[in-house]
């Protein structure tokens, strides 16, 4: 449960801009963000993309989890854990286009399986994930959703095997220019 401060941040989180030109949204791993790797694929010409971290409302929150540390207030687990998912499923809930996704290393407790993997695929502005046309992804792994009240609802999502079809499909990908 988040506490009233993280609360009190997610009213101000959802204000921020997390818009992506169609076409440039990209979902990552942690581990491919801070391994480098990602900067590896732009030097190559891989694509031109936008991570969540570099829109506005991204970098904000990054900018208020650094102002709360050096004042000693710094967000604890939970609470940090609570407001990136929300940034997450903001930025997934606003990409249009072909989307890329580089989600090696993914781990079941991370955000790409408890949060993005269900909003990806909700998102009728989606066309594409690694080439993967998202009408295909949904067929294969979109059990269901079940609307439990207006504007919620839950959704069952086959969310390990999306990850390893997006990661089968990116390798081959990388492979092509000798990464």
């Amino acid at each position: 449960m988040p506490s009233k401060r993280a609360k009190e941040l997610l009213a101000e989180l959802l204000k921020q801009d997390f818009d992506v030109a169609p076409g440039h949204g990209c979902l990552h791993s942690y581990e491919a963000l801070t391994s480098g790797r990602l900067d590896v694929l732009r030097e190559h010409g891989q694509r031109d993309f936008t991570t969540m971290m570099e829109t506005p409302g991204g970098r904000w929150l990054a900018q208020q989890f650094e102002a709360a540390e050096s004042v000693g207030q710094r967000y604890e687990g939970s609470d940090k854990t609570f407001l990136w998912d929300e940034a997450s499923r903001a930025y997934t809930q606003g990409l249009r286009g072909e989307v890329s996704a580089f989600v090696d290393w993914n781990r079941p407790e991370g955000t790409f399986q408890r949060i993005e993997c269900a909003e990806v695929l909700k998102n009728e502005n989606i066309t594409a994930i690694n080439g993967i046309p998202q009408e295909e992804l949904k067929e294969r792994f979109l059990h269901g959703i079940e609307v439990d009240s207006p504007g919620m609802s839950r959704v069952f999502v086959q969310s390990g095997g999306l990850a390893e079809e997006l990661n089968a499909e990116r390798t081959w990908q990388e492979a092509s220019f000798g990464n």
